[in-house]
């Protein structure tokens, strides 16, 4: 199932700042700049969390990332990084793809509290 992380749109780090960040925390994750391609996302990137491949994508707008195909705790430990790069006042949620289950996601919630109630979907 997919997972996404929204918040409003120029909220997130922007691609270079998201870049550095992510692989200085994952140095082995391949990233792909869409930045000569027409679309809805501005890069790419790949690594492997908790045992798992985890695939996703930054919007160009900033407003959120969507992981494709990932077990919820990868997608969740990523939401939580992430949640430490953004400001404070900024409202993060973390769903999935039906919009069934949807989280605010806080400083306090650890990446296994996030991913518990999209657990439970499966």
């Amino acid at each position: 199932m997919n997972h996404y992380v929204m918040a409003k749109a120029g909220k997130l780090p922007t691609t270079a700042q998201f870049t550095r960040a992510l692989l200085v925390r994952w140095p082995e994750a391949k990233v792909v700049q869409l930045n000569d391609r027409p679309g809805l996302f501005a890069l790419d990137f790949t690594l492997e969390e908790r045992g798992h491949r985890l695939d996703g994508s930054l919007r160009r707008d900033r407003s959120g990332i969507a992981f494709v195909k990932t077990e919820p705790i990868a997608a969740a430990s990523l939401a939580i990084w992430l949640r430490s790069l953004v400001h404070a006042p900024t409202v993060l949620q973390f769903f999935d793809e039906g919009h069934t289950t949807s989280v605010r996601i806080t400083r306090q919630l650890t990446a296994e509290d996030l991913a518990e109630p999209f657990l439970e979907e499966t």
